[in-house]
C-alpha cells in the first residue's frame, strides 16, 4: 500500500504566530522541525498500519521546509518547485490513500493562522485526491478549524 502524506506548517502543534511560518526568522527554524516531527509521526503510523511505500509532500510556501535528512529514511520526500499538483504532488503516482498533516482553516475562519491562497484551496486538495480515486484517511489540523 502506497501512502501520500501532504504536510503544511500552519496547523502543526506549537505553531501559532506568523513569524514561525516565514523563512529567515529564528522561530521558523523551530517550526520547521515541529513540521518534520509531525510528518515523521505520520510516516511511522503509515508503516505500522501496513504501508509499503510512503511519499511525504512538503506543502508549505516554497515546498522546501522540512530538512530531508531529518525525515524518516523509509519515506520519499517530494520537495521544491516546480510541481505539477502543488500540495497534492504525488497523488498521481500510484498512491492508495492520502493523509494531510498541518493544514489550516480558510481565511476569515476561526483557526490560528487562518488564510487562503485560493478560495477553493482545501476543496481542491480533497477533490483532487478524490478525482484520482484516493481516499483521505486522515487530516490533522488544529481543533475547531476544519471546514469553517
Amino acid at each position: 500500500m502506497k501512502i501520500l502524506i501532504s504536510t503544511d506548517i500552519e496547523g502543526v502543534a506549537g505553531v501559532f504566530h506568523h513569524d514561525q511560518v516565514r523563512a529567515g526568522n529564528p522561530e521558523y527554524e523551530r517550526a520547521r522541525l515541529l513540521m518534520t516531527h509531525e510528518a515523521n509521526a505520520a510516516i511511522a503510523g503509515a508503516f505500522e498500519a501496513g504501508a509499503t511505500e510512503v511519499l511525504v509532500n512538503d506543502s508549505h510556501g516554497g515546498f522546501r521546509n522540512m530538512p530531508p535528512d531529518l525525515l524518516d529514511p523509509r519515506a520519499q520526500a517530494v520537495m521544491g518547485k516546480p510541481r505539477y499538483l502543488s500540495m497534492m504532488a504525488g497523488v498521481d503516482d500510484g498512491v492508495n490513500a492520502v493523509c494531510m498533516i498541518g493544514y489550516h482553516s480558510r481565511a476569515q475562519g476561526r483557526g490560528i493562522l487562518a488564510h487562503t491562497i485560493n478560495g477553493f484551496a482545501f476543496a481542491r486538495c480533497t477533490s483532487m485526491s478524490w478525482s484520482w480515486a484516493k481516499p483521505v484517511f486522515m487530516a490533522r489540523w488544529p481543533a475547531n478549524t476544519a471546514c469553517r
